[in-house]
């Protein structure tokens, strides 16, 4: 158990995600399993993590990128899907809404790998399309299979040879890259932080993973940027909480919400009311806003 919620305003900060996980996940942190008491913002956003931002992009597509022609009326209604904005999740694994369970080649490369059909919210079939996002673009790099998920070096290489320097953040020296195998990708307790990913990517391109102890259990794959950010954003409020206590006294209520649109927590501290901007450091409701805010071109 975290005791950053011994704290008012860190407290009502973990109580306000754990209310998102319900509402918007159906994850009660009572039924999960594991040490996962006081870290809701961490869960939530672990599962954000795996998601693509709804927003409109445009879709540059590889040289040498071909899709059957059996799967081209699938392909053409993903990537309407995709130039429209619509929310991507249904055609994403099933497995992406357990907050824990990492994406290795998405951790590892940025790359994720999308069905082209979906069913009672899940990508179904084998067929799957593997790119990368931004704000802007989706960059189709190859149709596959579940097979192409352990081709991290094959997937990099055509990356490269249509958008060079462009997607990657690039060794400067390369090296075997053969530590990414299908032993690792499956099973978590082989996962680790690749220092050159293909060979020839300069360390993870979306998340470092580290294990969080809670006396003799753990919880392993952890990105350490959300952790990184859930402390820091801890560290804010709990400065916000001592210049609220020296006004108001440390025995006045606290209590917070979130406003993710103007970037704002909402405090209310005794009778009175008051709005903080978020913090300029990398934090949990930081990255949650970034999520759902469009860009337009």
């Amino acid at each position: 158990m975290i005791l950053y919620n011994k704290l008012l305003l860190v407290e009502s900060y973990i109580r306000f995600y754990e209310q998102k996980l319900i509402k918007e996940f159906g994850l009660d942190l009572e039924e999960i399993e594991g040490p996962v008491k006081g870290i809701a913002p961490i869960v939530y956003s672990s599962i954000l993590n795996k998601k693509v931002s709804p927003r409109p992009r445009t879709i540059e597509i590889a040289k040498d990128f071909i899709v059957p022609e059996v799967h081209a009326h699938n392909w053409a209604k993903l990537r309407e899907k995709i130039e429209l904005g619509e929310d991507l999740s249904p055609f994403l694994s099933k497995d992406h809404i357990v907050w824990h369970k990492v994406d290795f080649l998405l951790a590892c490369s940025n790359i994720y790998h999308i069905h082209l059909t979906t069913r009672r919210g899940g990508g179904t079939n084998k067929e799957l399309i593997f790119g990368v996002f931004d704000d802007q673009k989706f960059y189709a790099i190859t149709f596959g299979d579940h097979h192409s998920i352990y081709q991290i070096d094959d997937l990099y290489e055509k990356a490269e040879s249509s958008w060079p320097g462009q997607l990657f953040r690039k060794a400067e020296a390369e090296t075997d890259g053969g530590y990414f195998d299908k032993r690792m990708v499956n099973n978590p307790d082989h996962h680790m932080n690749l220092l050159k990913p293909a060979g020839k990517m300069s360390g993870h391109q979306r998340s470092h993973l580290i294990t969080l102890f809670d006396g003799d259990a753990e919880i392993r794959n952890i990105s350490f940027e959300l952790w990184c950010a859930f402390d820091n954003e801890v560290e804010y409020l709990v400065k916000l909480e001592d210049k609220l206590a020296t006004k108001h006294g440390y025995l006045a209520d606290q209590n917070l919400k979130i406003d993710f649109g103007s970037r704002r927590y909402k405090v209310s501290a005794g009778s009175k009311c008051y709005l903080f901007n978020f913090s300029q450091s990398l934090t949990i409701s930081g990255v949650v806003a970034d999520f759902g805010k469009v860009r337009l071109p």
